[in-house]
């Protein structure tokens, strides 16, 4: 004798809530998965003879072109980054203004990174005899910039500008297939009326 069609339903549901669940909570852990900081161009602590046509990051996967900023401010505050930065995959770069000027300087960065999280970091170089200062991972966060280094306030105001999360728009969307999986689920365990 075969189990009536609602226990059936009622063996399926535990099967269809645990995979709902599964993607209701993977979409958020997927997004704790920040991309890094591979290499930087010029490298940090870097000592250049002359000064570079742009300065660029690479990233251990493609980031978003979305609210990204690269500064590169001198030891009096003033930004020499040029133009808008430009992200090429896993690459961003930031074309400087000529005529820079043997000094410190520190590259100010943020992007959003692939899994949606905004991320950045400083990292520091020199050119012609100007010694190189201590350099922040760029890596990290700071709450304050470099001492040695001032801070232009268009500058931190261009950093601070909000950046929509798009990791909460995720794990709207897990949670909204996780739904649709369940009630698919259901429909198709639902036993079909027979034909006399």
């Amino acid at each position: 004798m075969s189990a009536s069609p609602r226990r059936r339903l009622l063996a399926a549901i535990p099967v269809e809530a645990v995979i709902a669940a599964l993607l209701v909570v993977a979409a958020p852990t997927a997004a704790t998965a920040h991309d890094q900081v591979v290499s930087t161009a010029p490298a940090s602590q870097e000592q250049l003879p002359v000064a570079p046509d742009q300065v660029s990051m690479l990233f251990t996967a493609d980031i978003l072109d979305i609210g990204a900023t690269i500064l590169v401010v001198d030891d009096d505050g003033e930004n020499w980054a040029f133009g808008d930065m430009q992200v090429e995959g896993r690459e961003a770069i930031q074309i400087v203004e000529e005529g820079m000027p043997d000094a410190n300087y520190q590259v100010r960065w943020r992007v959003v990174s692939s899994d949606g999280h905004p991320i950045s970091g400083t990292f520091d170089f020199a050119v012609g005899d100007a010694p190189a200062s201590a350099a922040v991972p760029a890596e990290q966060s700071p709450a304050t910039p470099t001492p040695t280094l001032a801070e232009p306030d268009a500058a931190v105001a261009k950093l601070d500008d909000p950046v929509a999360p798009p990791f909460l728009l995720i794990g709207i969307g897990g949670g909204v297939v996780g739904i649709a999986v369940f009630v698919l689920a259901i429909v198709l365990t639902k036993p079909r009326p027979r034909r006399s």
